[in-house]
């Protein structure tokens, strides 16, 4: 059973942009592609860059 998240729960202070963009997932183009969109994402619902 999945359990739902609160969404008062703070996020983890150190989770920015910028340390998820040096980690190297894959070198495929549409996967890369994707990233950039859940990047733009993440800046619309305010996760610091870093």
């Amino acid at each position: 059973m999945e359990q739902e998240l609160d969404p008062r729960t703070p996020l983890d202070p150190i989770f920015t942009i910028r340390r998820l963009k040096s980690i190297s997932f894959s070198g495929d183009p549409k996967f890369r592609a994707a990233s950039k969109r859940i990047i733009e994402g993440m800046r619309m619902a305010g996760i610091p860059e870093g």
